[in-house]
């Protein structure tokens, strides 16, 4: 049997019943539930919310129950709270969660008009300095203290490197050091 990142005891994947295969999400894969630690990601809520787990709980069956675990997470986007239920042998989806560091080299604001009224927005132009690109994408900011930090280190010009976490089709930066 092999190991599943890093982990020292050997994890069993469960296949998913045929009328569940329509749950496999774009950007996920799934994953025994019982094999999850704290500190991975899983998808949890309506929504379907990338999170880091921080507490995993098992729960014995009683009589006519089987063993279940909860499972609390923090949404990587919003750190709002989300919990979930699940049976140890179901098979829950988890996301590929990537984090990247950029090397920031402008900040821009972009203006229109919508229904008569001035609407703006600012975009970081974000430089991957392993290919040479230009990233200008608009990526969220975890909290409005981050976007104020970041703004006024940039501006009393020094170099900064901003991390970038992805999941699910969403980016957000979640963090800032000089460079």
């Amino acid at each position: 049997m092999s190991t599943f990142l890093g982990y020292k005891e050997p994890v069993r994947f469960a296949l998913p019943d045929m009328d569940r295969l329509g749950e496999i999400l774009v950007g996920a894969y799934l994953v025994e539930s019982s094999s999850l630690r704290v500190g991975d990601y899983i998808l949890i809520g309506s929504g379907r919310r990338p999170c880091k787990i921080t507490d995993k709980r098992r729960s014995y069956g009683g009589k006519n129950g089987a063993p279940k675990f909860g499972i609390d997470g923090i949404d990587i986007f919003t750190e709002k709270k989300w919990s979930t239920i699940c049976l140890i042998k179901d098979s829950v989806n988890v996301p590929v969660v990537t984090k990247k560091e950029y090397k920031l080299v402008d900040i821009h604001q972009t203006q229109y008009f919508v229904n008569n009224c001035l609407v703006g927005y600012e975009s970081f132009k974000l430089l991957d300095e392993e290919t040479g690109k230009i990233i200008d994408d608009e990526h969220k900011l975890r909290d409005k203290q981050l976007d104020v930090d970041i703004k006024k280190n940039f501006q009393e010009g020094k170099v900064l490197l901003v991390t970038v976490i992805s999941a699910m089709g969403e980016s957000a930066i979640i963090d800032f050091k000089e460079y």
